[in-house]
């Protein structure tokens, strides 16, 4: 894993490097996304997320294997494929409801040109509709987390989250803003703020260290009593 914040910028460099060397011809954009661009990643423990938008399918592999070999380097990259065609007729993800708003607010630019300004922007009705679509492919299957690494149990909170507020008009993807948005707009539901204020602790600490069993334990029965209460709010009409 990355040990600090100039190795990420690092990762960052050598995939623009092999996006200007070997496919310069056939790639639109090269976008980071997440922690990265907002620049509130913890090393070690975040992700490099990118959005990388080609001129055509054909050298989807080919660039995909170029960029295992710095994954290959124990970087922790996760790479999304879109084409130039997708994302100007409104078929690419990078459109669709809680992505679009993050990506057109957060989505840093680190190689080819600017198309943000070509995605269809998705209606409310859109936004709402994929918010439900996410909503219950999450409740399908949050239990499936219990056996992974505490970062999953993490990443389903937070996004589950991220996911409802944006169904209702609340665009934010940073967790620190999460807790801010439902520390202040929900503030009657004090058991969903009491759980979201011990998870966003404890990743707190994870970022400088590794957790206790017991803090383990808590943050497991946290995230598994918020999530009927991320569900309720939902259905609300608050």
């Amino acid at each position: 894993m990355l040990g600090n914040r100039e190795s990420y910028f690092e990762a960052l460099d050598e995939v623009k490097n092999i996006c200007q060397i070997k496919f310069a011809d056939e790639i639109c954009s090269v976008y980071v996304g997440g922690s990265v661009a907002r620049g509130d990643f913890v090393p070690g423990r975040s992700d490099i997320d990118l959005y990388i938008v080609l001129k055509s399918n054909e050298i989807q592999n080919k660039l995909q294997l170029e960029l295992e070999k710095i994954k290959s380097k124990e970087k922790p990259i996760s790479v999304a494929y879109t084409t130039k065609k997708e994302v100007i007729g409104g078929q690419s993800f990078l459109g669709s409801g809680f992505e679009y708003n993050n990506f057109i607010r957060e989505g840093k630019l680190i190689y080819g040109q600017e198309i943000k300004d070509r995605i269809p922007k998705p209606t409310r009705e859109e936004e709402i509709k994929t918010a439900d679509q996410c909503l219950k492919f999450f409740e399908a299957s949050y239990k499936d987390y219990e056996e992974e690494v505490i970062e999953r149990y993490f990443s389903a909170t937070f996004r589950t989250l991220c996911i409802v507020l944006s169904g209702k008009g609340i665009y934010v993807s940073s967790k620190k803003d999460v807790v801010t948005v439902c520390n202040k707009k929900f503030k009657d539901r004090k058991l969903l703020n009491e759980k979201i204020n011990v998870i966003y602790d404890l990743w707190i600490t994870w970022g400088r260290e590794r957790l206790t069993q017991e803090q383990v334990c808590t943050l497991l029965k946290a995230c598994d009593d918020i999530m009927p209460l991320i569900f309720d709010l939902w259905e609300s009409k608050e």
